[in-house]
């Protein structure tokens, strides 16, 4: 990559919330309903309702492990847009996405409540 191509791909870099999901793949143009019971999970999607409902979805290399870091997960994953969700009495979510485009993971930052991701296109 030259200096050029360097500067687009940094320009196009999105941060989002990240969910890291277990034993499911999504695609881009899917549409699929999971429950969300993690609380740094449900933390994201709380992030992502609030702030126009774009979410990276990643899966997780180990399903097994409860706090995943950025290597524990894949590095290519899905750009969502949630569609609907439901809470439960308990806190859980149930959600329904929708796949827009596949994206690469640059960058994964856990916050007290969420996992922030910086993707590109």
């Amino acid at each position: 990559m030259n200096n050029d191509e360097n500067l687009n791909a940094a320009a196009e870099a999105e941060a989002m919330p990240l969910l890291a999901i277990r034993g499911i793949a999504v695609f881009p143009e899917m549409i699929m309903n999971f429950d969300v019971e993690r609380p740094l999970s449900v933390g994201s999607l709380n992030v992502s309702i609030a702030g126009g409902r774009k979410i990276f979805l990643v899966a997780q290399r180990d399903a097994a492990k409860e706090r995943p870091d950025q290597d524990d997960l894949y590095e290519i994953g899905t750009v969502c847009v949630i569609r609907q969700f439901i809470r439960s009495k308990e806190g859980a979510l149930r959600v329904m996405v929708e796949g827009q485009y596949r994206a690469r993971l640059l960058g994964f930052a856990e916050q007290p409540d969420h996992i922030g991701a910086k993707v590109e296109r």
